[in-house]
């Protein structure tokens, strides 16, 4: 499946898979706050430009490589980002489940802020696979 970079930092990356279509984000390690926000904002931009086109609905989170996030970025996902992406039309975020503890710790952490925000509820799904995670947007985005 053919994935265009559209954005490559030593801490993350984003990529268009129009066949899908969706946004992935791709997270290496560690990444601090100033990092995630950046990322995120980008990854949010991304989608608005191609929302009109390709119906999108969710968002791909390739966390396998993600090793932490400080807790300043999981606040500022759970309540600040996460209003800007249902804002946006998201209403699914795929994770694709970390390969180390701390990356599990993380995303854990973040499903626990995100389901105690007082913002709109992103549906959050977690699989084994990037292809699992891809599969699973591409038959939502063939729904709609």
């Amino acid at each position: 499946m053919y994935q265009h970079v559209v954005l490559a930092e030593a801490y993350g990356s984003l990529l268009w898979a129009p066949e899908v279509p969706c946004v992935i984000v791709r997270f290496h390690g560690f990444i601090n706050l100033i990092q995630c926000q950046h990322l995120m904002e980008q990854a949010l931009d991304l989608y608005a430009a191609h929302t009109q086109e390709a119906g999108l609905t969710g968002v791909v989170m390739d966390s396998r490589q993600l090793s932490a996030l400080p807790v300043a970025a999981h606040l500022w996902l759970a309540n600040t980002w996460n209003s800007q992406a249902y804002a946006a039309g998201v209403r699914y975020i795929r994770f694709v489940t970390p390969e180390n503890i701390f990356g599990q710790i993380a995303l854990k952490l973040y499903q626990a802020k995100a389901s105690l925000a007082v913002t709109p509820a992103l549906a959050i799904t977690v699989h084994a696979t990037l292809s699992e995670a891809l599969l699973a947007q591409g038959k939502h985005a063939a729904l709609h």
